[in-house]
C-alpha cells in the first residue's frame, strides 16, 4: 500500500501525550472505545464496522477513523506548541494504550503516570483521557521550527480537526525534512530580525509603553478605536482586567488584550484575567469579543492549557515581534 502522509494533533491531554511522543508513541483519546475490539473489527470489515459502531457520533468520530488507518511507513506531521512541530514515521499498527500496562513515566509537570489494565492514571488517582497509541520514530530531531515548513504546510497545520490525510502535501513534508533553514525570504527575515526587535521592546519600553504600542498596532491594523481602560475601571470583579481594548466597527469585533512585560515565562494569571474581563464586559449581542494575552516572555504550559480551555489567544515575545515586523514599524512610535 502506498505510503500516506498525515497530520495529527496531540494537544488533547498534552501533559501526558508529549512525554509519550518522546518515548516513541503517538497517542489519541477515545478511552471509551477501549475494550470494544473496534480496531480489530475495522481491520477485518473496514469502514462499515466503524460506521456501525459510531453512527450518530458527529464529525469528530472521523479523527478515530483516520487514526485507525495509520500504517507502518506512513509519515505524520505533529503540530506542537510555540509554532513548532515534529515529523515522525509510523512503526506499528495502532493499539489500545492498555497494551503498555506496567509502564510508568512522568508527565510534563513531573507527576508520575502509570499505565494500568484499564488505562492511564496519575499518582493522585486521576484518569487520563487517552485510549489509543501507535509506535513512531522521529524522522528528524524535534521540535522543528515552523519556519522550515512552506506556506501550504504551515497553513494545513492550522486546521482545526484532530487529524487528516495530507498526502497531497507529501512534497512539502519532504522539503521540511530536508530543510536546513527557513524556506521563504519572509521567514528568513523574521528569524533574523525578531530577536533584535524583542530585545528593543524589552529595553526601551516600560509596561505603559508596551500597552501604548499595542494600541497603535491595533489602529494600524484597522481598529476604529483602541484605548487603555482606566486601571480602576468599574464593573470588574475577581481580578478581571484588560489593558487594551480595540474596536473594529465594520467587522463587529472587539478585542480585549491583557499585556504583560515579563522576562522568562508568563503564567496563566494573564489568561484568567482577560477571560474574566470578556465574561463580565462582553455583553453586546451584535459583537464578537476576542480575548488576547500578550507578553514579552513566552507562556507557561499551564497558561497554554488554560488559554485553550478559555478560548484566549496567546501571543508570546517572539510572535509579538513577528507581528510588529509583519505590519511594519512605521507609525508604531
Amino acid at each position: 500500500m502506498p505510503k500516506r502522509y498525515w497530520l495529527h494533533r496531540i494537544s488533547h491531554e498534552w501533559e501526558v501525550s508529549y512525554p509519550l511522543l518522546e518515548q516513541g508513541f503517538l497517542s489519541t483519546g477515545w478511552p471509551g472505545l477501549m475494550g470494544t475490539g473496534l480496531l480489530e473489527e475495522i481491520r477485518r470489515e473496514g469502514r462499515s464496522a466503524f460506521e456501525k459502531v459510531t453512527a450518530g457520533w458527529g464529525p469528530g468520530r472521523w479523527g478515530f477513523w483516520n487514526f485507525s488507518q495509520f500504517q507502518p511507513g506512513d509519515v505524520v506531521v505533529v503540530p506542537l506548541f510555540e509554532k513548532e512541530f515534529a515529523i515522525v514515521e509510523i512503526t506499528g499498527r495502532p493499539f489500545e494504550i492498555t497494551a503498555l500496562a506496567g509502564r510508568q513515566f512522568q508527565d510534563k509537570a513531573g507527576v508520575q503516570i502509570s499505565v494500568q489494565e484499564d488505562g492511564l492514571w496519575d499518582e493522585a488517582g486521576q484518569f487520563c483521557e487517552l485510549g489509543f497509541a501507535a509506535g513512531v520514530r522521529p524522522l528528524r530531531p524535534w521540535p522543528i521550527s515552523r519556519s522550515l515548513a512552506d506556506a501550504p504546510l504551515r497553513s494545513r497545520m492550522k486546521m482545526r480537526q484532530t487529524n487528516g490525510d495530507i498526502t497531497d502535501l507529501a512534497d512539502s513534508v519532504e522539503q521540511a525534512l530536508a530543510a536546513e533553514g527557513p524556506v521563504s525570504f519572509r521567514e528568513a527575515v523574521l528569524e533574523a530580525a525578531a530577536p533584535a526587535l524583542s530585545q528593543a521592546v524589552e529595553q526601551r519600553l516600560d509596561p505603559d509603553g508596551l500597552e501604548e504600542l499595542l494600541c497603535r498596532y491595533m489602529k494600524k491594523q484597522g481598529a476604529s478605536r483602541a484605548w487603555r481602560p482606566a486601571k480602576n475601571e468599574g464593573g470588574k470583579e475577581d481580578g478581571a482586567d484588560a489593558d487594551v481594548v480595540a474596536e473594529f466597527d465594520g467587522l463587529g469585533v472587539i478585542f480585549y488584550i491583557q499585556v504583560k512585560k515579563h522576562r522568562g515565562e508568563t503564567g496563566d494569571w494573564a489568561v484568567r484575567q482577560v477571560a474574566k474581563y470578556r465574561a463580565q464586559k462582553g455583553r453586546a449581542d451584535d459583537c464578537v469579543y476576542i480575548p488576547w494575552a500578550v507578553s514579552t516572555a513566552e507562556f507557561s504550559r499551564e497558561a497554554v492549557q488554560t488559554a485553550k480551555a478559555q478560548g484566549v489567544r496567546l501571543i508570546g515575545g517572539r510572535q509579538l515581534a513577528e507581528m510588529l515586523l509583519d505590519c511594519g514599524l512605521e507609525d508604531l512610535g
